[in-house]
């Protein structure tokens, strides 16, 4: 009886038959595949504990080699076959960072199993206390079972039950095998990609909704322009002429009638956004509308998009009509847990129900991003998977609401990936595994293809004498990864952010090029900044080690790591030339202020009330340049680095291109970065007021970080080249 006690497990409606390896639900067989009733079985067997993933692989998958993305395929395959959700578990419970456990209340049904053993004993026994009512029916012994009659009656009632028995089991067979082979299959397990243009300048994509035809913002030297082009043919036309202004998010609407589009300049704050007909014609601004993407119902008629507001420190998620009429506020959130907008993170379901969002969560010492679903008609939101994100430039629903596409980096990878989230389970699996960075990502009204831009990108450092040709300047180190933000030691060794060892790391090279040494190991650098103090002895940089942006320093040589900051979010770090202090920004996704700390930690001094950004101290520590809005431009601000008063103000450049300065030695101007096209320089604003002019004269690659040494006489660059295209990825099973 052991033995057969081990081959059945019940848990609700559910029977698990694990001699003849099925699941049945109600008495009906459930389709699985093979790997998945294995996964089962082994959640069962370990019912009310968790189980890892490493766990699961090694046991499930034993002696073989698989990703994460299977076990996900198959979690999402069990919840199906059990009809549950993620959101909603009866059984399969999903621990964030931990594992997985099976919560149901099993049943071995011994009882059961010994009437399948003794059922004709027991039927004997039921029939005879029904057929004689005396009293001494009930010690008639199994034996005395051919004895017995039962009431003669006609046998054809029998034969037409057993027709129909059989053709019951015929039904549900034949329906079984209907649904398994008409079952949902799980998409994007295999993809084929192909390139749909070759020029390697595109900034930004988007794909009609019937998949016929493409936009994408094309960078030239007079700036970005704005093409659409037939899917499969080199046939495109121009819609907007080249544009002093970067392109946020380009999008058809609904209807495929025309192409909406952000701009942001650099002399402004915000974003505009203009749609254009997509056959070519005049393109109209789309008047009251802050937002950096947007996104559409399915029926055409309204769009959703993220409004910041820094000044009140409030993010509000908004829905309009398509020409910027009757605006309404969905729901809103105060920084910095608040909705994320600095990237294409909107996107409207396809039954128009739900508005999908990413929102920065602050707390308990971390900051990280997570998926939610806002619904459209109360506002109220639910979590649409448990991932936790770090970094994400694009968001979008397949068409037929199977799941979400996600460009970006998870916080436990370091990778940009494309991702997809199925809905409503939530089980996040990678699509992408290679180099390349993603975004843009636009799916097709077939619901199995999608348009992505993607990017690779080759980084170096060159030197060489500040005012030199191009020519002039020699290659230090070049690898895939950016290479960016840069420190310079008083020995001229350059400090600067390498992935060389699979993670954001401080580096450190002789300016010839020899010598090259890693500094940190799991410090998760981050790209916000860098210096080192004035005397030589230390490096500042900006990391997420502690789990959110804060400011650590490091010895010369790497050594004796040491957090300096604990705020909410903070960045952007410049060194006094005494060596003693360091401004810093704190809050990036909220209200952002100057502050000052000892370059030993401790309680830093807030120095400004205002919203300012981008900070750099003078040569001689005695002031600090800074980025601040007024009448929706950017300005820059000067300040007395003591006593936080302000001394100036000056015009942003129409040249700029970002907010990265550097004193001028004499302390008597700003060097900046400034781009045509995808070719940057380095120019300078002098504080007189005359106009800005160019340093360098570079012909190509784009420029991410400078730093001239401290006699002005050489500079160091880490510059870039990016190739981007539009790519079909497209279901090939």
């Amino acid at each position: 009886m052991d033995g057969e006690q081990q081959q059945k497990i019940f848990f609700a409606e559910f029977e698990l038959d694990t001699a003849h390896r099925r699941l049945l639900r109600s008495g009906e067989p459930c389709a699985l595949y093979a790997k998945a009733y294995d996964l089962l079985e082994f959640l069962v067997k370990n019912n009310g504990r968790i189980v890892s993933k490493d766990e699961i692989l090694e046991t499930v998958w034993e002696g073989q080699f698989v990703e994460e993305a299977n076990l996900s395929v198959q979690i999402s395959a069990l919840r199906k076959a059990l009809g549950e959700r993620r959101d909603a578990p009866r059984f399969l419970v999903t621990i964030p960072g931990k594992g997985y456990k099976f919560t149901a209340e099993l049943d071995d049904a011994t009882d059961e199993i010994v009437i399948e053993k003794h059922h004709i004993s027991q039927l004997t026994i039921r029939q005879e206390t029904e057929i004689d009512t005396g009293p001494e029916t009930v010690s008639i012994a199994p034996r005395n079972f051919p004895a017995l009659e039962a009431p003669r009656r006609r046998n054809w009632p029998r034969y037409l039950l057993l027709a129909a028995a059989v053709g019951l089991i015929a039904l549900t067979a034949g329906w079984t095998i209907f649904r398994f082979y008409n079952r949902p299959k799980p998409v994007f397990l295999k993809t084929r990609v192909t390139r749909l243009t070759n020029n390697g300048r595109v900034a930004a994509a988007a794909v009609a909704p019937d998949g016929k035809y493409f936009a994408y913002v094309l960078s030239e030297p007079e700036g970005r322009s704005l093409w659409i082009q037939q899917v499969g043919t080199a046939s495109n036309i121009r819609l907007l002429p080249p544009v002093k202004a970067d392109f946020w998010q380009v999008v058809f609407s609904p209807d495929g009638a025309y192409i909406y589009y952000n701009l942001f300049s650099p002399d402004k704050t915000n974003n505009e956004l203009f749609r254009i007909p997509s056959l070519g014609g005049l393109a109209e601004k789309i008047p009251g509308i802050i937002g950096y993407a947007v996104s559409f119902a399915p029926d055409g008629r309204r769009f959703a998009y993220v409004q910041p507001d820094s000044e009140a420190g409030l993010n509000s998620l908004m829905i309009a009509d398509i020409d910027g009429a009757n605006r309404q506020t969905l729901a809103v959130k105060p920084q910095p847990n608040t909705f994320v907008f600095d990237g294409e993170l909107t996107a409207w379901s396809p039954d128009g129900a739900t508005l999908a969002v990413f929102v920065n969560h602050l707390e308990a010492g971390t900051n990280y991003y997570n998926l939610v679903g806002v619904d459209v008609r109360s506002g109220t939101e639910r979590n649409l998977c448990d991932q936790r994100w770090r970094d994400v430039p694009s968001l979008e629903w397949l068409r037929d609401g199977s799941g979400l596409l996600v460009s970006g980096i998870a916080e436990t990878n370091r990778r940009n990936r494309i991702w997809l989230v199925p809905q409503p389970d939530g089980e996040v699996r990678p699509l992408t595994d290679d180099l390349n960075d993603y975004s843009s990502l636009k799916s097709t009204a077939r619901g199995n293809a999608f348009v992505a831009l993607q990017t690779t990108s080759l980084n170096a450092l060159y030197a060489g004498p500040a005012d030199g040709a191009e020519s002039d300047f020699r290659e230090i180190v070049s690898e895939v990864g950016p290479l960016d933000p840069l420190g310079l030691m008083p020995d001229g060794k350059i400090v600067f952010r390498s992935s060389a060892d699979g993670a954001a790391n401080l580096w450190r090279i002789d300016a010839d090029g020899a010598n090259r040494r890693q500094l940190t190991a799991n410090l998760q650098v981050d790209e916000r900044g860098m210096c080192v103090s004035g005397d030589g002895k230390y490096i500042v940089f900006t990391s997420w080690r502690s789990g959110k942006s804060n400011l650590w320093r490091v010895d010369a040589d790497g050594g004796n790591p040491r957090q300096l900051t604990d705020g909410e979010a903070d960045a952007n770090p410049s060194c006094a030339a005494d060596g003693r202090s360091v401004v810093f920004q704190r809050g990036i996704l909220s209200q952002p202020h100057l502050w000052k700390v000892s370059i030993d930690g401790g309680e830093p001094v807030r120095l400004t009330d205002f919203n300012a950004k981008w900070s750099a101290l003078s040569t001689n520590g005695a002031a600090a340049s800074y980025f601040f809005m007024k009448d929706d431009r950017w300005q820059i601000g000067i300040l007395d680095a003591e006593t936080g008063v302000v001394r100036r103000t000056l015009d942003v450049p129409a040249a700029l291109s970002g907010r990265r300065t550097q004193w001028s030695p004499a302390d008597d101007g700003l060097f900046f970065v400034a781009a045509g096209g995808d070719t940057g320089n380095v120019w300078k604003l002098p504080l007189d007021g005359s106009a800005a002019r160019p340093v360098t004269n570079f012909k190509s690659k784009s420029l991410d970080d400078f730093l001239f040494t401290r006699d002005g006489a050489k500079l160091v660059v880490a510059r870039s080249t990016h190739l981007s295209d539009v790519v079909l990825i497209e279901n090939a099973e």
